[in-house]
């Protein structure tokens, strides 16, 4: 892992989030440009609102042909201060973009990995053993090294055949709820794969993980994209 990685360290947040949105604009543009369907993913949590925000001076008439997926969602009602989607997407219509473009997952409700899964099957247009391939995946990373929604320890780690899977509540992260989220085969084959971390303590556990032998104790020393190298973007 180490020898595919890129960190960037940012003097503030707000330095830390014009620089993603302008690497999400360079990393859209293009397929856009040729006229195709791009397709991203993108992380919950408060980080993220930054970046959110910072991407409306980007936008451009061609975005309106971006497909937006989420990476993970907590099992919470569609309106709790908890759920991924609800919070981004008080950003996300700002970029006046067709509602009909955000896919989120609904987590709260029954079988939601499998018909999430169906749904990436149906807009990626893929047989059974294909993968979707996101053009670009935006992610986190907890003070417990997890990303996504897959923690230090879990099973979870382990899956190589499914695209998406419920998993129990962490012990490790708050909110204690069970989650869906999209798996390692999944996330190692995004063409282009961005952390932001911020917070000293996120800081400390990045440098652990990047240090150490890759462990299921630090999931994100886990990954293996197999197009493109890591981009950390950090800042305390």
């Amino acid at each position: 892992m180490r020898e595919r990685v890129e960190v960037c360290r940012f003097e503030d947040r707000d330095a830390l989030f014009q620089s993603a949105a302008g690497r999400f604009a360079d990393a859209v543009a293009p397929k856009l440009e040729r006229g195709e369907i791009c397709r991203v993913a993108v992380s919950g949590g408060s980080l993220p609102d930054g970046w959110f925000a910072a991407l409306k001076r980007f936008v451009t008439p061609a975005w309106r042909r971006i497909e937006w997926f989420w990476v993970d969602e907590r099992c919470v009602a569609p309106d709790s201060p908890d759920n991924n989607f609800a919070r981004a997407w008080r950003y996300l219509r700002l970029l006046e973009l067709p509602a009909a473009n955000f896919y989120r997952i609904a987590a709260g409700e029954p079988l939601a990995a499998e018909r999430y899964a169906r749904l990436l099957a149906q807009r990626f247009e893929l047989t059974e053993n294909a993968v979707p391939v996101f053009d670009f995946i935006q992610l986190g990373m907890g003070p417990d090294g997890h990303f996504a929604s897959l923690f230090p320890g879990s099973p979870a780690l382990e899956e190589d055949t499914a695209w998406v899977l419920q998993v129990p509540p962490p012990v490790t992260a708050l909110p204690a709820v069970a989650r869906v989220t999209l798996t390692l085969p999944v996330l190692n084959r995004g063409a282009r794969l961005l952390f932001l971390i911020a917070g000293a303590e996120k800081l400390r556990k990045l440098e652990e993980t990047l240090s150490l032998e890759p462990s299921p104790a630090r999931p994100v020393s886990l990954l293996r994209p197999e197009h493109a190298a890591i981009e950390f973007l950090t800042a305390l």
